[in-house]
């Protein structure tokens, strides 16, 4: 019997799945990585030192401020407060006050000016003559542009020239010259005075008065005066000479009808005086 015959096919048999199962072993190794030397350093090169890498976010810019809010829009009373307040402080650009240059309120005026005296009886016997003829006017307004009030005013003339009638002479004839003394209008009245624009300086007057008319010789007794009722009217111009004052010339008539123990006397008055107003 040839054992070593037998033997070896079996020892192949029986080694076939060993080397078969390491076959497949092989099979489902992962290939191993292959690495590059790394070269060595020399011994006297220094170290490179490698880039330090940061993982630290980049740090983002500040935020912008925001601009500055706009400041709130000032009501339109107020801007308009606000304009006129800087106008009142700029000067020459200053509006005048509230009531300056309008005629209303609380009225003076106080004037001096010429006047002229006729008065003739009714035997057509006449004294007349210039003088000075001062003015006083105190009131207030209803409403702008109107005043009224009281006014004392009148005529003194020196000297006046007379020519006496036959009638009024006593029967010693006509007679004319200077009386020599001072011959006296007077008058008391209710005025009204009237500007038809109130900002502006036209303005038209009138009235009724209480007049007396009085002679008073430089010797002798004075004549009783002669006393009645009249009425005046007239016309004016002023200019603004501040936010209250004006100023300007007045032209008026006074007319009365006065009358004492002799009879009754016609009294015509023109006047032309400069009056300063405050209104």
């Amino acid at each position: 019997m040839n054992i070593g015959g037998k033997l070896l096919p079996l020892v192949i048999l029986l080694l076939a799945p060993v080397a078969q199962a390491q076959g497949s072993a092989k099979k489902n190794e992962a290939p191993s990585a292959t690495f590059a030397p790394v070269p060595s350093t020399p011994p006297n090169a220094e170290p490179s030192s490698a880039p330090e890498v940061s993982f630290d976010r980049a740090e983002a810019p500040p935020p912008a401020s925001p601009p500055p809010a706009a400041p709130p829009a000032a009501p339109p009373a107020a801007a308009a407060s606000t304009a006129s307040d800087n106008e009142g402080a700029s000067g020459d650009n200053a509006s005048p006050p509230r009531g300056a240059h309008l005629h209303d309120g609380f009225y003076a005026r106080l004037g001096l000016g010429v006047g002229y005296i006729s008065g003739t009886t009714k035997n057509d016997s006449t004294i007349r003559g210039w003088g000075v003829a001062p003015d006083i006017w105190i009131g207030g307004s209803p409403m702008p542009g109107l005043a009224i009030g009281v006014t004392f005013n009148g005529v003194s003339a020196a000297n006046p020239h007379a020519e006496i009638s036959a009638a009024d002479s006593g029967g010693a004839g006509p007679v004319s010259g200077d009386a020599h003394g001072t011959l006296t209008y007077s008058i008391f009245g209710l005025f009204a005075d009237y500007y038809p624009a109130p900002t502006r300086g036209l303005h038209f007057m009138g009235g009724i008065n209480y007049s007396v008319l009085q002679f008073a010789p430089d010797e002798g007794e004075t004549a009783k005066p002669a006393s009645g009722f009249g009425l005046f009217g007239g016309l004016g111009y002023e200019w603004w000479i501040g936010n209250e004052w004006s100023v300007g010339p007045v032209a008026r008539l006074h007319w009365a009808s006065v009358s004492d123990s002799g009879g009754s006397t016609s009294v015509l008055s023109p006047v032309l005086l400069l009056g300063f107003t405050y209104h």
